[in-house]
């Protein structure tokens, strides 16, 4: 049986942290006054990978954009942090990262390298099929709704971290569905694989990767009984199809703490969890949560 972590060592370099906390030294010894005088000409990441840039500050006014969209900076340790998510449907090449403060402006090239995404074909029965694309109304219009549920949960985040230090595997298992893969369902595509599927047996204690708030325990239609936790700074995890749900949304869970137990409920093909990391709306390969993110 593969183990989680032996196959996440290999996926780490997805994730790129750019360090700038002291910027370049003067002759005197003192970091110098600038914090753009150490950003680098060009960045490199992944399809599915994460930008974490921290630069000297606070800088007052600090703006990014990047991928035809701006993302939040935050205050930490004296730093302006930022966490840009590179999506797996970005295409490869040259993207321009643009950073704003009143009376500067400054570009970096940011290089986003293809990622080799497989393809997973599935054959279920229709009723297993029902659970992804329903074809009575009714719940066509309950999916939506649940999809709009999630969508304000994610919407809901801390403007601080509630997480400290690497995150966690939230469960033991064997991977069986590899993150962003491309799926087919009888046959016809049906999206992206947004996060890791880990089976393990039915009744498998679920523990939160890290600290936060839940922003949604439910149950959904394709996902099954459900849990979103904000970690604050636009960052989320969730776990899917679990059998049962001991946590409700408001509530603060700790790192480690058990959450649920696996399952096979919503769409579903035998008992495991789908792991999700979404940071600002973007899914991530949440391997890239076992680096210490706030280790600047």
């Amino acid at each position: 049986m593969t183990s989680p972590k032996r196959a996440g060592a290999r996926f780490m370099l997805a994730f790129l942290a750019l360090i700038l906390a002291l910027g370049p030294l003067s002759p005197s010894g003192k970091a110098a006054a600038s914090p753009w005088a150490s950003l680098p000409d060009r960045l490199t990441v992944d399809q599915g990978g994460l930008l974490v840039l921290a630069l000297p500050g606070p800088i007052p006014g600090l703006q990014a954009r990047l991928f035809d969209r701006a993302w939040p900076v935050h205050a930490h340790r004296g730093k302006s942090v930022l966490l840009i998510p590179a999506s797996y449907h970005l295409a490869p090449g040259t993207y321009t990262l643009t950073l704003r403060a009143p009376g500067h402006e400054q570009t970096v090239a940011v290089e986003v390298q293809a990622r080799d995404f497989p393809v997973q074909a599935l054959v279920v029965p229709p009723s297993t099929e029902q659970l992804a694309r329903p074809a009575d109304t009714a719940n066509q219009q309950r999916q939506a709704r649940e999809a709009q549920e999630v969508a304000a949960a994610r919407s809901r985040s801390a403007s601080a971290p509630l997480w400290e230090g690497p995150f966690i595997w939230p469960v033991e298992g064997r991977i069986t569905s590899e993150f962003g893969l491309i799926r087919m369902v009888n046959g016809v595509p049906n999206g992206r694989h947004s996060g890791l599927d880990i089976a393990a047996p039915t009744g498998t204690p679920v523990r939160a990767a890290g600290s936060g708030v839940v922003v949604l325990a439910a149950h959904h239609l394709t996902t099954g009984k459900t849990i979103i936790i904000d970690h604050g700074w636009d960052l989320s995890t969730s776990y899917l199809h679990l059998s049962e749900i001991h946590v409700a949304p408001g509530e603060h869970v700790t790192q480690g703490q058990v959450i649920g137990l696996v399952g096979s409920t919503g769409f579903a093909t035998g008992p495991h969890l789908h792991w999700t990391a979404n940071v600002s709306g973007v899914f991530i390969d949440p391997r890239l949560l076992l680096a210490d993110l706030l280790d600047l």
